[in-house]
């Protein structure tokens, strides 16, 4: 835990200011170690239908409430070559109002890119990309335990 204090990652309630440390950022490498973890802990990797037959579309999304984390993120996307889209989404529950931002990473180009330069290390991200290339599509809402079944290594 000090090691990542020392990188100048905050510890505590940092929900609406999170960022990526400069000391990160201005290291390519340890930027992208770093966004692999970041992806594997709280990103989703979804294969959407949208005009196609089946659920082929790859999309990598990230959302946070602190637009400081999208911006760091965008920035280490930019290096790599990888387009995204960024959103502001306002959201509203029986307590209160909220913003949070979403940056969503689409298309098979990207998600080679984000493989090559990133990757993930989730096995749950993992699968899906794993059934995706088996059966060109990936079941929308498929367990962990049912793409294994598909991949053949339960």
């Amino acid at each position: 835990m000090h090691y990542l204090e020392c990188l100048g990652l905050k510890v505590g309630k940092k929900s609406n200011n999170a960022g990526i440390p400069p000391s990160i950022l201005s290291n390519s490498s340890l930027a992208d170690i770093f966004l692999r973890g970041l992806a594997d802990t709280d990103f989703s990797m979804c294969f959407k239908k949208g005009n196609r037959k089946n659920n082929s579309y790859p999309g990598i999304i990230a959302e946070f409430a602190s637009g400081k984390i999208i911006e760091d993120i965008q920035i280490i996307l930019d290096n790599i070559g990888i387009t995204y889209c960024k959103q502001i989404v306002n959201k509203k529950n029986s307590f209160s109002k909220f913003t949070h931002y979403r940056l969503e990473i689409n298309g098979k180009r990207n998600l080679n890119l984000w493989i090559k330069f990133i990757g993930f290390s989730n096995p749950k991200h993992l699968t899906k990309i794993k059934v995706w290339k088996k059966l060109g599509y990936c079941p929308p809402r498929a367990t962990y335990s049912e793409r294994m079944k598909i991949l053949g290594e339960e």
